[in-house]
């Protein structure tokens, strides 16, 4: 979405989608970008501080302007550098679901914290490393890599009232196909299982 805010929508937002944020012309996240628990990658969608002079804007086909092309920016400009990346490793021979997009996030370029985060997901795309290891990211393709076995991406938020505090691990992913189960540790002796879940911590601290 293009409202800037932390809130990711459906379909982005739903386990078998690749949710895509945008990025700037300086690599940033764009100011329009929304953001969130879901976001797995991103791509650039132009630059909103640029609309006057288009020069980082992003080129698009479209119905009715001048030549049926149009300056442009947005989360709707990012997504599609995403699929014409996966379907140049389509004809590489990436054919599976899961290895194109394990692919596209083990060959991002991290930005912003270490790993995954809420305003990038795994990363921006770089097509020209996806191309370059696009043999090792099909499964049996030989040296490892994206085709090997991922563990699980985990992906959770919090609320807390006092000393009862909600977990929500909905947002976790496995690129090598659905989270089948949850345990939680709330560190005090304490567990639970199930994708959601609800603890009463009896004394104040910090629980690892």
């Amino acid at each position: 979405g293009n409202d800037g805010i932390r809130s990711v929508l459906y379909p982005a937002a739903d386990p078998n989608c690749v949710a895509v944020s945008a990025t700037d012309n300086g690599d940033d996240r764009a100011s329009y970008s929304s953001y969130g628990p879901q976001v797995e990658i991103s791509a650039p969608g132009g630059d909103l501080e640029d609309v006057l002079f288009g020069t980082s804007m992003i080129v698009s086909t479209w119905s009715g302007s001048d030549a049926d092309y149009l300056q442009t920016i947005g989360t709707s400009m990012a997504a599609p550098h995403v699929t014409g990346l996966a379907a140049v490793l389509y004809s590489l021979g990436v054919t599976s679901a899961t290895d194109i997009r394990a692919c596209l996030r083990t060959t991002a370029d991290d930005l912003g914290p270490g790993g995954w985060d809420e305003e990038f997901g795994w990363g921006r795309i770089n097509m020209h490393q996806a191309v370059l290891q696009a043999a090792s990211c099909a499964t049996g393709g030989g040296g490892g890599g994206p085709g090997d076995n991922l563990a699980p991406t985990a992906v959770f938020t919090h609320a807390c009232t006092a000393d009862s505090c909600t977990f929500d691990g909905t947002a976790s992913w496995d690129a090598d196909g659905q989270v089948v189960s949850y345990a939680w540790d709330f560190g005090d002796g304490s567990a639970a299982s199930g994708a959601t879940a609800t603890h009463a911590f009896a004394d104040p601290g910090r629980y690892l």
